[in-house]
């Protein structure tokens, strides 16, 4: 045996980590739901386009062509609206499965404790109980009666 082969076969007999599972049960989670839902939106009109086929085909209304057509007509409905379906449950397990992620990170993501920043304490310089003479202010800032 080969150590390309040693070395391959001992990787394919490692058993998958703990995220790879996580992921695939997230999968199977949310293509369950995701179909479910597909067919609950889809469901009444596929049924509904069924019917119609069903009808035209049993009630012999029409003969020849345009009966092939109209049963054709309720048959591209269906496949147009199976195709709707599929579309919609792709899009709704890609979109659980982003929110799986991300909640899956918020939840194990390390959260580092908050650190306020270090703010120096700002001496306010008191002011005098006299109040500043004619034609000058308290400048805050420096301290001191300033002139305007």
């Amino acid at each position: 045996m080969t150590l390309l082969g040693l070395f391959a076969g001992s990787a394919a007999a490692q058993p998958h980590d703990a995220t790879w599972a996580q992921r695939k049960i997230d999968e199977a989670q949310c293509r369950t739901w995701a179909l479910d839902q597909a067919r609950a939106e889809y469901g009444p009109q596929l049924r509904q386009a069924a019917r119609q086929q069903e009808s035209m085909i049993s009630a012999g209304r029409y003969s020849g062509s345009a009966a092939q057509a109209g049963v054709g007509l309720a048959g591209a409905n269906i496949a147009l609206l199976q195709l709707a379906q599929q579309g919609r449950e792709k899009e709704l397990f890609e979109a659980c499965m982003i929110q799986q992620t991300s909640q899956r990170e918020r939840i194990t993501a390390p959260v580092a404790p908050r650190q306020t920043p270090q703010v120096p304490e700002r001496t306010t310089p008191v002011r005098p109980k006299e109040p500043c003479a004619w034609g000058l202010y308290w400048n805050s800032t420096s301290g001191q009666c300033e002139k305007f």
